[in-house]
Formats: C-alpha cells, sequence, structure tokens
C-alpha cells in the first residue's frame, strides 16, 4: 500500500524507516530492529500503517539457527596474526546514529582494558538520534603514556570500519585516512541519511561512495560486506549487524585486540550474548572464507518480476483485473498497445521501447488509484494477518488507523488533525467494502462523488490524452519529450493533501508539455 510518498519519513526522521525495492518500485518499510517507538510517523497522511498491542516481535530463525556446519565453519576457523605493537594504534568507526556506532566504540575501548591495555574513544554525535552522522575515534596503546589526546590527527588512522558508506566516504571520516597506512573495512548496505529525509527518491551511490575511498587508500586496502543482508539472512534481524561487520574486521587484521577480549566484552554487555557472539563468528567466516560461506547458504531466493516489457504489461493486467474486473484492465491494454505500435513506427522495431515501458507502469499506477474500495481490498484480502503472524508472537491485537477526509479535517498543514483508531471488528466491513468495487466509478459509488476521487479519475483520462496526442507528432525527434511526458505519474504519490499537491503540479507539467509547439532537432532542416 505505500507508495513512498515520503510523508512517514518527513514527520519522524527516524532511521527505522528503509527503502524497500519491489517490482512495483521503491517503497518503504519500518525494520523493528532499530524502531525507537515515538511513532511520529503514524501521523502521515497515509493509511498503510497498522499498530499491534501486546504479543511480541517473533524472532526470525536465521539459517545460522538451522545449520550446524555454520558452527563447525567458525569453529575452524585460523586467528589471525597477533598484533606487533610499536605504538598508538587509532582506529575510527563511522556509521549512523541510532545503530550502536557509540556502543561499538565502548566495547572496543573496554576489550582493550581487559588485556591491560590502555584506550580511549571520543565520539563525535552531531543530531546522532535522528540518523546524523556518528564518528568514533578508538585509540589504543600498550602505555598510557602512549597516549596524550583522544582525537585522531589528519591522515592517522590505522584503520577504519565504516558502518555506513555515506558517513565513511564524508570529509570528516576522509581526512584521517592516508594512503600506505589505513585499512577500510566498509559495510556496503545503504542507510538511509538525510537526503533520503528530503529526497524520497534519494540514491545512496554505494558504489560510488566505497569507490571514493579506494581512490583514497587504494584497492588493496579496502575490505567490504554487506554487514545487514547477512545478519537478517543469517541470525533474522538486522540488531548485530555492527558485531557482524566488527568480526569481519578484526578477521582481516584491522582491529589489534585479541578474540577473548573481544568474546568477554559481549558477555559482559549482557545484551543479545549468543547472537552477538555468533554474528562475531559469522563476520570472520565472510571475511576469512567468503566463498564457503556463500556455498552454505546457497542461492538467495530473492528473485524479482522478469524485467522484460511484455511481463511488466502482463503483470499489471492482472493487478488492475483484480483492482476492478477485465473490462477495466482491457482500458489500460488497449493504450498501451496503441503505444507501442507508434513508438515501433517511430525508432524502429529494435530500438528500446522506453516511451511504452513508461506508460505500461504510469498509466497502470493512476488507474490503480489506492481509494477506499482498494484500501479495504488490500487488508481484507489475508496479507496482512499472514504478515503479522510472521512477525508478532503471543496474543496481540490490530488496531487500523484511517483518516477518512470526509470525517477527519485537515490541519493547517494538510495532514489530518487526527486518525480514528479502528480493533479487529472493523474487518468483516473491510471484506465488505471490498466486494463493493464493482460500483467504484458508477452513479452508485457513494465515494466516487467526493471531489479527490473526481479528480484522480479526471487525471487517468487526462495523461491517456496527452499520451495519446503525443502519439500523433510522435518520431525520432519528439521521442524524448514523449517519454518525458509519459514519466510525469512516477511523481504523484502518497495520499490525501500529498497526492493532491503532486496531483496538480504533474497537471500542470502535462499541460505545458502538451501545449509546447513541436520544434524540430538541434541542426534540423527549418
Amino acid at each position: 500500500m505505500c507508495e513512498n510518498c515520503g510523508d512517514c519519513t518527513a514527520l519522524s526522521s527516524c532511521v527505522a524507516i528503509r527503502p524497500l525495492a519491489t517490482p512495483l518500485g521503491r517503497k518503504r518499510r519500518i525494520d523493528p530492529s532499530v524502531c525507537n517507538d515515538d511513532y511520529a510517523c503514524l501521523d502521515a497522511n497515509c493509511p498503510a500503517m497498522v499498530t499491534v498491542e501486546g504479543g511480541a516481535l517473533r524472532r526470525k530463525a536465521g539459517i545460522a539457527a538451522q545449520d550446524e556446519r555454520l558452527e563447525r565453519a567458525i569453529a575452524d576457523l585460523p586467528d589471525p596474526p597477533a598484533w606487533r605493537w610499536t605504538g598508538p594504534y587509532d582506529l575510527v568507526v563511522t556509521g549512523v546514529g541510532g545503530t550502536g556506532i557509540i556502543t561499538l566504540g565502548a566495547l572496543l575501548v573496554t576489550a582493550a582494558h581487559l588485556e591491560g591495555k590502555s584506550a580511549s574513544v571520543l565520539d563525535f554525535t552531531g543530531f546522532a538520534q535522528k540518523g546524523g552522522a556518528v564518528i568514533a575515534f578508538v585509540r589504543m596503546a600498550e602505555r598510557p603514556e602512549l597516549l596524550h589526546q583522544t582525537r585522531i590527527d589528519t591522515q592517522q588512522a590505522d584503520a577504519m570500519i565504516a558502518c555506513d558508506l555515506v558517513v565513511g566516504a564524508s570529509a570528516a571520516a576522509l581526512q584521517t585516512l592516508t594512503r600506505g597506512r589505513t585499512r577500510v573495512a566498509a559495510n556496503l548496505h545503504e542507510i538511509p541519511t538525510a537526503a533520503f529525509v528530503s529526497d524520497r527518491d534519494a540514491d545512496l551511490h554505494a558504489a560510488g561512495l566505497l569507490a571514493k575511498i579506494r581512490h583514497a587508500i587504494g584497492t588493496d586496502a579496502v575490505v567490504a560486506c554487506d554487514a545487514q543482508a547477512l545478519a537478517d539472512r543469517l541470525l533474522g534481524d538486522t540488531i548485530t549487524a555492527n558485531v557482524l561487520l566488527l568480526g569481519f574486521a578484526w578477521q582481516s587484521g584491522l582491529v589489534p585486540l585479541g578474540r577473548p577480549a573481544i568474546e568477554r566484552v559481549l558477555e559482559l554487555n549482557a545484551v543479545e550474548v549468543e547472537a552477538n557472539r555468533l554474528a562475531f563468528g559469522l563476520g570472520r567466516l565472510a571475511a576469512a572464507r567468503p566463498d564457503a560461506l556463500q556455498a552454505l547458504l546457497g542461492a538467495d531466493g530473492s528473485g524479482r518480476d522478469d524485467p522484460d516489457l511484455d511481463a511488466t504489461i502482463d503483470r499489471e493486467r492482472r493487478r488492475l483485473t483484480t483492482y476492478q474486473d477485465a473490462a477495466y484492465a482491457q482500458r489500460y491494454l488497449d493504450l498501451v498497445a496503441g503505444v507501442r505500435d507508434a513508438e515501433r513506427r517511430a525508432v524502429g522495431p529494435d530500438a528500446p521501447l522506453e516511451l511504452t515501458r513508461q506508460v505500461a507502469l504510469n498509466y497502470a499506477k493512476l488507474l490503480a488509484c489506492k481509494d477506499e474500495y482498494e484500501v479495504a481490498r488490500m487488508y481484507s484480502d489475508g496479507s496482512l494477518e499472514r504478515a503479522l503472524d510472521d512477525a508478532f508472537a503471543g496474543d496481540f491485537a490490530v488496531q487500523y488507523r484511517f483518516a477518512p477526509e470526509f470525517l477527519v479535517r485537515p490541519r493547517g498543514d494538510g495532514r489530518p488533525a487526527r486518525k480514528l483508531v479502528f480493533g479487529r471488528w472493523l474487518r468483516p466491513g473491510l471484506r465488505l467494502l471490498a466486494a463493493a468495487r464493482r460500483i467504484r466509478g458508477t452513479p452508485l459509488d457513494p465515494f466516487g462523488w467526493s471531489a479527490a476521487r473526481r479528480a484522480e479519475r479526471a487525471l487517468a483520462d487526462e495523461y491517456a490524452a496527452a499520451v495519446s496526442h503525443s502519439l500523433d507528432r510522435l518520431d525520432a525527434t519528439t521521442h524524448g519529450a514523449a517519454v518525458r511526458l509519459a514519466a510525469l505519474p512516477g511523481e504523484v504519490r502518497g495520499f490525501g493533501s500529498v497526492k493532491r499537491a503532486a496531483a496538480e503540479r504533474m497537471r500542470a507539467q502535462m499541460r505545458e508539455q502538451v501545449e509546447r509547439p513541436s520544434t524540430p532537432a538541434q541542426g534540423a532542416p527549418r
């Protein structure tokens, strides 16, 4: 149901709201492992969230709990060579606030003290609780007199554990690194930062950020793994991802402490001791024997829909048939077929059909708007119950939070002044409402007379007309403009005031492109 409008993130700035890639585009999900439970996201103008009271989060059984071979593989690992101390060792730990970076620095210092060494940590937290950058300077030495300060000077870091690439590749972190001295263990997982709040489609550029670090110190000085993905798959959640990365860094020779001291400090921390010890070991396995780990994991099973154009069109046809009926889906197919024929004539049969692809995705999006019937259908088709049963154990109650515009007045910013809370008793009503979707758009539709629903139907009609108009003059010189026109609905997302504002922007852009006179390509004869 989520449309990645970003309203939840704009209200909460919470690092628990993560991007989620799906065949229908990017959406958002809440990672309960790092949720701070302030629930500011619930005030978003969106019906896609429910709350659960009672019960407890069900700990997913990761592969490590079911495969004894992983434990045996960890037990057989050799330790890296012991560190030969010749002076202080400076270690930088970078990450995002709220994910345990400060805790990781404290664990390292405590482990150093357990070995009888001197150590200090200096944390730069910024807006840490709201997903800001966090950098911890960890300094260790054999004797106290070798540690004259807590700050790590420019180009003096011996190693960096980059739990987040955005912070690891920042100027503040990079200035501590130097070629020929510093080595880096990096987490490839993309953790959303402030850019994800202001730009819902923000590309976190993981590959580019990693290349930036490699350019600074050399490719051979950087090792990397996706700690979040490994923790989630192997252990069932992402809570221990940073400890897994610590194990990865330790096995790679970036942490000058003995394994007994690190494992002992994980015990003294007294939080998920066995899970953290196993995460540390799995990180070691990922560093020492990545091929063996991958062989034990096997195929990841995360298959996605066929990206082929025909597969996309058929997927949307099936979705629109479920949304309304076969006749409604045929309306979609007719426009897409006309666009495909016109594009083939304009650009040739062998050229990529980007215009057809954009229309196939975006016209379906406008036709399948999430109105009252569709929200009811999605909440009553059983998928929510299955997801909740997978996520929670024990006796729990589900609460739906809706803000129908005909019942709830908006605030000054357009968001609902409050949301109405409904219990499990609403489910029969949702099923009845979903079954009544056949009257959608007819004179019998009580919701169809509202301004919001009339505007949604009108926008779909205007889009189809604008696309058809662009086909009348489609050729190689106007093809790019037609593609840009066809892609405009991609920015129309969300619900209520959020969607209305986006729809008005699209309508203005569409009108401008339709009314703009056709101009020949640069250099073409007039």
